[in-house]
């Protein structure tokens, strides 16, 4: 049996009460008031606790390392205001979170950051006797869960310890909850990110069989809701905060939303989840959250290459072959980027090339939307980026496949927009899935109009726009856009259709006090400078003529299995990996070179997911704001070329020049 023998780090009265209280209960205990007093040896104790009146981040993590460099477990136990926190237990050689990790995950939770930070900075400890509520029953009861946390320890029974979980409880009423918390793979305490490198950023595909033929989520036993709510969702530790259903705004279809606090500042991103049922939309929204919380900031690797283009274009990927902002945007209002040259300097992160089969370097701020500050190196931001070509799967392929759904989606979308190019319009009524007809019947039962066009171009995939229309003069919400691709062309549709009458619903209510801005945009597109601007904009009735392109003479209208008849007529392959290099090849033989970076995180890893953010080269990205136009010519003449067999935009000067109505 193991020997029960600890040191309690610390005094006061909770480390006086814990020491008295674990004796009673025949457990050998050694008190002092700090580490020097050990003189360097830990040899004599199972494990080691740091238990003190006044919460110090500081002085745990100094305990906490010193118990690891020995090799003994530690488990931290403190007061902070009128809170009692206990845990987590940091186990040496095991990759779980540490003291730094949790106190990062309250911060970012907290309604009130700054004011947390405050508290938890050295020079603004609170050393005040009002601190310490306790008295001897309550510091009985805390000493109970130490006593019950150590014999876990010593029986071997690591379910139910404090790991990767601290215990939040209540100096005044001795309530208290546990929460769990996700290692932070920035934490500079446990420092387990590796150097970015050529070996890590390569992609190894591996042959991976589909459940079913048309089916292109693989089975992963780890998504079910309960068990991402248990890793991810927590109020007070939780990479979620916050969880609702959004049921009053939304008529048509079950809407949830995932609240996801930032680490920089008081922002906060969204997940939302559109699907059939609240079940799938909550486990939607939780997944869409993940994949943004990746796709901000690098929490793979560590960024370690520095310099120009210039400096490094023998191994780098030239940038200005993924179509950056032409010069003459610079002096556009709202514009904030630094201008681009080969000389400017910034971090690269190593990505992989499909074309090459090798890895090859892409400047950090194109992969990643929103970083974090770094003072040490600047990050000369030239070219705004989205989550555009962002995606989760259940295996890297799965992620790579949906990351390039999402490019040919909008880059059809946009080609569509800026060509004015006639559409065909699909014609439900033969469709499989008739819950699409059941939410257009409800949609147009309400006075609205639907409209679904094929925007398919040369990959094949099947893509669509769909448009909501509000025919009352006076509408508060004129039209709504959104698009999707998918091999199924009623998932595309789907995907397109759950947003516009998710979106539309919401918009109605906020747009009708802003007619007089959007007034001001119809007639200035320099004044849409960000992502609602453009929903803003087509919210207005004087914008509907500009998709007259769309309803002339020239439009066609077809039964959706007339549309899509490679779909409903042939059977795809069961080998989703082939499939999978099907398309990259056709996408990389059209177009040009294809990056993939792999996002995967450990939280992520987690739930047997990967995360991935693709790029093709010539294709049109999305962007926000009229200023950030990413406008590739060359791709848009091969656009037209394909649909009207000619071109007739030869200059810039012939490309829709109004601002597209992608929310």
């Amino acid at each position: 049996m193991m020997k029960k023998c600890v040191v309690v780090i610390g005094e006061g009265f909770f480390a006086k009460e814990t020491k008295s209280f674990l004796e009673k209960k025949k457990i050998e205990v050694f008190q002092v008031n700090s580490i020097s007093e050990l003189n360097n040896d830990l040899s004599s104790f199972n494990a080691v606790l740091s238990c003190s009146d006044e919460k110090n981040i500081k002085e745990d993590i100094f305990i906490q390392q010193f118990a690891v460099e020995y090799k003994k477990p530690f488990l931290r136990c403190t007061i902070d205001m009128e809170k009692i926190l206990i845990g987590p237990w940091v186990i040496p050689e095991e990759n779980v979170g540490c003291v730094s990790c949790c106190e990062q995950r309250f911060v970012v939770a907290h309604p009130q950051k700054e004011i947390l930070r405050r508290k938890s900075e050295e020079f603004l400890e609170i050393k005040n006797e009002n601190n310490l509520k306790m008295d001897s029953v309550t510091g009985l009861f805390f000493a109970t869960i130490i006593h019950n946390q150590l014999e876990l320890y010593f029986q071997g029974q690591k379910k139910d310890m404090l790991i990767n979980a601290v215990y939040v409880g209540n100096q005044e009423n001795s309530h208290g909850e546990r929460h769990s918390f996700l290692q932070n793979p920035l934490c500079a305490t446990c420092d387990l990110l590796p150097e970015d490198s050529p070996e890590l950023a390569t992609i190894n595909f591996k042959e991976i069989y589909k459940s079913e033929e048309r089916t292109y989520r693989l089975d992963n036993p780890l998504l079910n809701l309960e068990k991402l709510r248990n890793l991810y969702v927590d109020y007070r530790t939780g990479l979620i905060t916050h969880i609702y259903r959004n049921q009053i705004k939304t008529r048509w279809m079950p809407f949830v939303v995932s609240e996801m606090p930032l680490f920089e500042g008081d922002v906060i991103e969204y997940g939302s989840g559109r699907t059939y049922n609240f079940y799938d939309s909550e486990k939607s929204s939780i997944l869409e959250a993940l994949e943004r919380y990746v796709g901000m900031h690098p929490r793979r690797t560590k960024t370690v290459i520095h310099g120009s283009y210039k400096q490094l274009k023998d191994k780098a990927f030239d940038p200005k072959r993924l179509t950056l902002h032409d010069k003459s945007q610079y002096e556009e209002p709202g514009y904030g980027y630094i201008p681009y040259s080969d000389d400017l300097e910034y971090n690269w992160c190593w990505v992989y090339s499909w074309k090459e089969k090798a890895p090859v370097l892409l400047p950090e701020t194109m992969i990643y939307y929103r970083l974090l500050n770094d003072n040490s190196k600047p990050r000369n931001r030239f070219v705004y980026e989205t989550s555009n070509g962002c995606a989760l799967g259940n295996s890297i392929e799965e992620a790579i496949f949906y990351g390039l759904l999402e490019v040919i989606e909008r880059d059809a979308f946009l080609v569509s927009w800026y060509t004015k190019r006639p559409l065909t319009r699909i014609n439900l009524e033969d469709v499989e899935d008739k819950n699409l007809l059941i939410i257009t019947e409800l949609i147009e039962a309400e006075g609205y109009d639907i409209h679904i066009f094929d925007t398919t171009m040369e990959t094949g995939i099947p893509s669509v726009w769909v448009m909501m229309i509000n025919p009352k003069e006076n509408a508060p919400v004129k039209t709504y856009s959104a698009a999707g691709a998918h091999p199924n062309p009623e998932k595309a549709i789907l995907g397109a259709l759950v947003e516009v009458t998710t979106s539309f619903a919401i918009y109605e209510e906020v747009f009708l006090k802003d007619r007089e801005k959007a007034a001001e945009m119809v007639s200035d597109s320099g004044k849409v400078q960000v992502m609602d601007d453009h929903v803003l904009l087509y919210s207005h009735p004087e914008t509907l003529e500009r998709f007259s392109f769309l309803f002339t003479e020239e439009s066609k209208t077809k039964n959706i299995r007339e549309c899509y008849k490679s779909w409903y007529e042939e059977e795809p392959s069961m080998n989703f990996t082939k499939e999978v290099k099907h398309l990259l090849n056709v996408v990389s033989d059209t177009f040009g070179d294809i990056l993939i970076v792999n996002q995967t995180s450990s939280e992520l890893e987690k739930s047997n997911l990967k995360a991935v953010k693709v790029f093709v080269e010539g294709m049109l990205t999305m962007s926000f704001g009229h200023q950030y136009r990413r406008i590739n010519l060359k791709r848009i003449q091969q656009g037209e070329n394909f649909f009207r067999q000619a071109v007739t935009i030869q200059t810039m000067d012939d490309v829709n020049s109004d601002p597209h109505p992608f929310p």
